[in-house]
């Protein structure tokens, strides 16, 4: 009689560990004053996030695996707007952000709105949908790049994509210019449990 239910289970999540706060960070010189103003909606952070960020700022691989609603995505960006902030006399793409879905690129890019308004950090959203040329007067913030040619002549400094067309972009000519800088330092992989068989066999080889 229970083959196809069983009772209710209760299951119980500890908190996360809490630290301080980014200006902690500041004070050990991790990030810059301008970095933890942005992010001044973080009154104080996780122990998972500090981790992260520190490990990111000493050059360490890192896997940030946590539960939902946890600031996975706050525990790469903050490190990544930290060393854009520290390298804005150098042009060129410094990260490149990988999603599995269109949907979440656009998420994503709409955050990036956000956060990076007024701060002369640049980045661009570059998939499928993304038109060759568009009309500035769409732009809503003066950092984000809408078209492939405006990314092509001038990479932003953030650019988020998918694996599928990372591909394209490392084979075309054309797409070949937003690496001209040889400045990238950041390849996030987000959601990267969606990455298995197959398409974790290509990410690997994209990767490499």
């Amino acid at each position: 009689k229970h083959l196809l239910w069983q009772g209710p289970f209760i299951s119980l999540s500890r908190k996360f560990l809490k630290e301080e706060g980014l200006l902690t960070l500041v004070h050990e010189n991790v990030i810059t004053p301008q970095t933890a103003k942005i992010f001044t909606n973080l009154p104080a952070i996780w122990k998972h996030q500090e981790l992260s960020i520190k490990n990111i700022h000493n050059n360490v691989n890192s896997l940030i695996a946590t539960g939902t609603g946890s600031g996975k995505t706050e525990a790469f960006l903050i490190p990544i707007i930290d060393y854009c902030f520290k390298t804005k006399h150098k042009p060129g793409t410094k990260a490149i952000i990988l999603y599995p879905m269109n949907a979440l690129a656009n998420d994503q890019a709409k955050r990036l709105r956000q956060i990076l308004k007024g701060t002369g950090i640049t980045f661009g959203k570059y998939t499928g949908e993304t038109q060759e040329t568009v009309n500035t007067d769409e732009r809503e913030v003066q950092e984000e790049m809408l078209s492939r040619t405006e990314m092509q002549e001038n990479p932003p400094n953030i650019l988020i994509t998918n694996y599928s067309m990372l591909e394209y972009l490392l084979i075309r000519n054309e797409d070949q210019q937003i690496f001209k800088h040889n400045e990238l330092k950041f390849l996030v992989l987000d959601e990267i449990h969606s990455y298995t068989g197959a398409k974790g066999a290509e990410i690997g080889c994209l990767v490499r």
